[in-house]
């Protein structure tokens, strides 16, 4: 490892693989290097208190001073076009080169554009400078559309009722995130931000967006046109693997790698965003965009790169958001669930538990962080799905009394 570490995308799994790296005792170079000019920072708050107005800066992973204590190379604002995976090199915008040892690809995703033609005008959430333009333009625009109902699409929308904005959601499948966690609580999703004065429509695709800021004409599938102030995408992302297209390392949805983070090509690491991992728990890869998967495979990833007693992806997704006053917190991976159980605890809380097989593969949790670490640390331990019933039906009897179910969520 003469030619030292390189880390392309300065990123929370850039700053965690590197951290560990210095932590496990390597001493040799460590260079990473990133698109964005701003120090690598914490997504999360982007689309929380971010919006709201509170300073960036508190979403700052480390100081310019840490880098260079830790005798790390960081090159902000230069972006990675080209992998020559032969000779070892990485060839960026500026017509330099970066030769590696070890490469660890931490380069996220970036936010999918909205249907129909390409609208400079619609603004997208992802980056630091991505929230300061939302931000700016949320105090200025009295309706606003928001395109996709997924958690990102819920979050702004619960921002802009917060500030007076008359909000339309709009999302193409017939109910809110019924994809990952079934009709029914995604129904619950929907009357929550009804009852908000969120205008929430489902079942129609956005198939163009027209005019400009403060005369925005949304055309629906169905010939519908919503106007706007303001429209903001938020329709999913992709991972960020142009710059790797020729480079022939095996992608698909990220860059595939083993169980240890390592791609198809030898030396080359992934983590985070960009990453899709086998993952032994699931027996399958994923591609986890999640900050706890950011920080763990970026560990993770640096471990492997050492060749340090590197620990097999077994880890359990976990991710939180907050709409109004609801807290949600979901805990593994609910896609192709063959089971499905869901409880009200209490009057605010609520879970549902989803099985693959003989076990239990995720849960969603409102209003319940605890019954979310504890499910959590279950899925982790491989808990047969007849018993994780069990537990939720004591749950559910323990703090209401009876096992009576929420007849709004089945």
């Amino acid at each position: 490892m003469h030619r030292g570490v390189l880390i392309v995308g300065a990123s929370l799994a850039a700053v965690n693989a590197a951290e560990s790296l210095r932590q496990e005792g390597y001493a040799g170079p460590i260079t990473m290097i990133g698109d964005e000019s701003a120090l690598p920072y914490s997504r999360p708050p982007l689309s929380k208190e971010g919006l709201l107005g509170a300073p960036l800066t508190g979403t700052v992973l480390r100081t310019a001073e840490w880098y260079g204590v830790q005798g790390i190379d960081l090159r902000l604002g230069t972006r990675a076009v080209e992998l020559d995976a032969r000779r070892q090199l990485v060839r960026t915008a500026d017509g330099s080169e970066a030769a590696y040892g070890r490469l660890i690809v931490t380069t996220g995703s970036s936010a999918k554009a909205a249907p129909g033609r390409a609208n400079p005008h619609v603004l997208r959430l992802r980056t630091q400078e991505d929230c300061v333009q939302l931000r700016q333009a949320l105090l200025s625009a009295r309706t606003l559309v928001i395109i996709g109902g997924g958690f990102l699409g819920l979050e702004i929308a619960s921002i802009a009722v917060q500030v007076g904005i008359r909000c339309v959601l709009i999302e193409a499948l017939p109910h809110l995130l019924s994809v990952p966690f079934g009709d029914e609580m995604g129904d619950w999703f929907g009357e929550v931000h009804r009852s908000q004065g969120v205008a929430v429509r489902c079942g129609v695709p956005v198939v163009d967006v027209a005019g400009v800021p403060g005369r925005f004409a949304v055309h629906l599938a169905d010939g519908e046109v919503v106007e706007a102030d303001l429209v903001v995408a938020a329709v999913g992302t992709s991972p960020s693997v142009e710059w790797l297209r020729t480079s022939g390392l095996a992608i698909g949805d990220g860059v595939i790698c083993d169980t240890f983070g390592q791609a198809s090509v030898p030396g080359v690491y992934a983590a985070g965003d960009v990453g899709r991992s086998y993952n032994d728990l699931y027996d399958q890869h994923l591609r986890i965009e999640h900050w706890t998967n950011a920080v763990e495979r970026g560990r993770a990833v640096a471990l492997a790169a050492l060749g340090t007693e590197p620990t097999p992806y077994r880890a359990v997704p976990y991710f939180w958001s907050q709409q109004y006053t609801h807290m949600i917190h979901f805990v593994g991976h609910a896609f192709a669930a063959t089971a499905t159980r869901l409880r009200r605890i209490d009057d605010r809380s609520r879970v549902g538990i989803y099985g693959r097989g003989a076990r239990l593969s995720a849960a969603l949790c409102i209003n319940a962080p605890h019954v979310a670490a504890r499910l959590r640390a279950h899925i982790a331990q491989g808990l047969g799905w007849a018993a994780a019933v069990e537990e939720l039906d004591s749950l559910a009897m323990h703090d209401m009394g009876s096992a009576v179910q929420d007849p709004s969520i089945g």
